[in-house]
């Protein structure tokens, strides 16, 4: 038996060893014609079949008075408890790849803050822009609709 399990490991790994090789010779990339040893699609702008990566600045606006706990995504997700409104955030957003067609979603909500009679709550209005255009805007109120954006690349 433990011949056996030798044998078989021996030539699992002649057999692995083997298909790292190409046979010798020239170890140049097929498609490196001057020589230099560089990949030919190194030296471009790192691109896909959707196209080159599009960037964009992204501000999320929650205005109003109070200090609620707010979620938001652009970059990343994120929740941010007991901010102080206006509440305002700049990021550079990055599509690449499939998001350039299918996009990315970009939103912002808060917590139902306080109103100024302090006998009820209503939601803040937020404001979502892309480039200083703004994309999605809600008056806030009663309904927590938030404020939300699906960014595409521009084709």
């Amino acid at each position: 038996m433990r011949k056996t399990t030798t044998g078989m490991a021996l030539t699992t790994a002649l057999f692995l060893l083997s298909g790292c090789s190409d046979g010798g010779g020239d170890t140049r990339a097929k498609d490196d014609k001057d020589g230099s040893g560089s990949h030919a699609s190194a030296s471009k702008q790192k691109t896909s079949k959707w196209g080159a990566p599009q960037s964009y600045e992204v501000t999320l606006e929650v205005k109003g008075k109070g200090q609620p706990s707010l979620s938001w995504m652009a970059d990343t997700n994120h929740f941010e408890n007991r901010v102080t409104l206006p509440w305002k955030k700049t990021v550079k957003v990055t599509l690449e790849g499939a998001e350039l067609k299918v996009g990315r979603p970009l939103n912002v909500g808060a917590q139902a803050v306080q109103s100024p009679g302090g006998l009820e709550f209503n939601f803040p209005p937020c404001v979502i822009k892309v480039d200083g255009k703004i994309v999605d805007k809600n008056a806030g109120g009663e309904k927590a609709d938030g404020c939300s954006y699906k960014l595409k690349g521009s084709a």
